[in-house]
């Protein structure tokens, strides 16, 4: 095969149905019907962004999609700390903090589905 992988045709068989030889037989048209899918996988799938480049010329729709996201992090952070020794019994210190943090990674599809976080914090 010289490392090429051959495209088969997706066959895609209803679980709710056999013929009278007791095999598996397909949706009409190779596509579910509209009233046997979940709800809930609609509303996951309305959130997703459709394939957005070529797909792999050796597979069934692999690799077609490139995500947008950007992968901007700032961070900066200040840590002080001041120590004193009054006498071998009393000793005291100080300790001031600040922390940023701006993140925008992992937003592959621009909308809450991929967990995307942006927060700043302070202490």
């Amino acid at each position: 095969m010289n490392g090429v992988r051959n495209k088969f045709p997706l066959q895609i068989y209803d679980p709710q149905s056999v013929d009278a030889g007791g095999n598996r037989t397909l949706f009409p048209g190779l596509m579910i019907p509209a009233s046997r899918l979940s709800p809930i996988a609609q509303k996951i799938l309305a959130k997703t962004q459709l394939p957005n480049v070529t797909g792999d010329p050796t597979g069934n729709a692999t690799n077609n999609y490139v995500a947008s996201s950007p992968s901007t992090d700032f961070m900066a952070m200040i840590a002080i700390r001041g120590d004193h020794i009054w006498s071998d019994n009393q000793k005291s210190f100080a300790n001031v903090r600040w922390s940023h943090y701006d993140g925008t990674s992992n937003n592959f599809f621009l909308n809450d589905t991929t967990a995307y976080i942006a927060f700043e914090s302070r202490f």
